[in-house]
């Protein structure tokens, strides 16, 4: 997933996403606590990876 916009209103995420292979966007809202389980990689440019059942779109 590559984040295309992201804003934070109160305390949650409203993230506009792209998926890298199949160009499809998404549109997640993450509560605080979901929004603090994400983790950034490093190497590829920046990734969000996360448990699977947190980032459903």
């Amino acid at each position: 997933m590559e984040v295309v916009k992201c804003q934070n209103k109160a305390g949650f995420l409203f993230v506009t996403a792209k998926g890298v292979k199949t160009g499809n966007f998404y549109e997640c809202t993450l509560s605080p606590y979901d929004a603090s389980q994400v983790k950034i990689l490093e190497g590829r440019g920046i990734d969000f990876a996360t448990l699977g059942h947190l980032w459903v779109c």
